[in-house]
This record gives C-alpha cells, sequence and structure tokens, in this order.
C-alpha cells in the first residue's frame, strides 16, 4: 500500500488593512461644537501619532457654514511633520465645498504621500482667507492629541478640547522573505522523510 503525502504550504501575510489613525469627529453630539473661522486662526492643526508605517493617509474634518455672505473659497488640508503649524511641508490637497453647504464632514485623500513612517504629525485646514467656512470642536479631550493655531496650542473656551478630525491610513505590510521561508520548510520536511526512511524497515519479500 502506497502512501501519499499532500504538502500545504500557508505563508503568513500583514494584510493592508485601513485603520483610525486620529478620530475626535466621532464625538459630534448637539452642543458640542462650537465655530471656529480659519481666516480669523489660518491655519487650524490636530496632532496625531503613527505608531508604525502607514499609506494612503485621508484626512478630514467636520465644517460648518459660519458666514454665508462671504465668497466660498476652497479648504486647504495640508500635512506637516511634527506639532503645530510650522512643521515640515509634506503634502496639500483641497476641496471646493458646494454653494449649498451648510454643515458636513469632507474627507479628502493624499495619494502623493507615499509611506509614512513612524512619528508625530500634523492635519492643517486653511479657509483661503475667507472666514464662511469654520472648523468643529469637540468637548471630547484626545489625550494623544493637542489642537494648534499659529501662534501655539488653541486656547479653546465654552468647554472644548479638540477639532473635530479625523484620519485613517493603510498599515504597511511587513516585507516576508519567501524565498529564504521556503527554502528553509523544505530543508526540514526533507530531514523528516529521511527520519521516517531510517525508522521504516523495507517490506521482507515471502
Amino acid at each position: 500500500m502506497k502512501t501519499y503525502w499532500c504538502i500545504f504550504l500557508l505563508f503568513s501575510f500583514n494584510a493592508v488593512n485601513a485603520s483610525i489613525v486620529l478620530d475626535t469627529a466621532s464625538h459630534l453630539k448637539l452642543g458640542d461644537y462650537t465655530l471656529y473661522a480659519s481666516a480669523d486662526q489660518d491655519p487650524l492643526g490636530q496632532s496625531f501619532i503613527l505608531d508604525r508605517s502607514y499609506n494612503n493617509l485621508s484626512i478630514g474634518g467636520f465644517f460648518i457654514e459660519a458666514n454665508p455672505s462671504w465668497p466660498n473659497h476652497d479648504i486647504i488640508f495640508s500635512l506637516v511633520s511634527g506639532l503645530g503649524t510650522d512643521g515640515a511641508l509634506i503634502a496639500t490637497e483641497s476641496v471646493t465645498l458646494p454653494d449649498s453647504f451648510v454643515r458636513g464632514f469632507y474627507m479628502v485623500d493624499f495619494p502623493s504621500i507615499g509611506i509614512l513612517e513612524q512619528g508625530e504629525y500634523t492635519a492643517l485646514f486653511s479657509g483661503g482667507g475667507s472666514p464662511r467656512v469654520g472648523l468643529g470642536a469637540t468637548a471630547v479631550d484626545d489625550p494623544h492629541s493637542s489642537s494648534f493655531n499659529e501662534f501655539g496650542i488653541f486656547p479653546f473656551t465654552n468647554g472644548n478640547k479638540d477639532f473635530m478630525v479625523r484620519v485613517t491610513a493603510d498599515v504597511v505590510p511587513s516585507s516576508i522573505p519567501v524565498p529564504a521561508t521556503f527554502l528553509l520548510f523544505s530543508s526540514g520536511l526533507i530531514g523528516l522523510i529521511g527520519v521516517k526512511k531510517a525508522i521504516i524497515p523495507p517490506k521482507l519479500s515471502a
């Protein structure tokens, strides 16, 4: 009777998973937001920390129409390194809000950034010199994030703690040396086959 060996090789990789890096925007509750016109405190920023390498970064904020009579300028989203508004500029994107805009959450992708390494960063928001749109704020404090304007830490009032900002990104998968792993596994398998042959005596013919 012949014995057939079925070998299944399973290599485990870290899948690319979209992660929420920062989410102070989910704390939206009636009365928990305040209007801050970007023209008055331009730019506004919310910091975040990356604990590993990420890519496919997206940044969003909750915006509210503060002065409808002013022209509708683009909202400029930027990413800088470090804490505060004066870090090294990494990338900038913009979005034009519709004329019918009253309030809402807007997310912008940053495809040009590539991989971001572990460290501290700040997402910036600018109204392009127009006070028409304000950035929402929440009374819930994220202990790992801080709010900024061009002068430093933002001086919140009315019990607010953070701007309403969301940052998402994909975890960069770890590189696994597949050929080396395969060779190591194969060598061990050959060794096991050799041991099996050594301990099982051949059948004697009748």
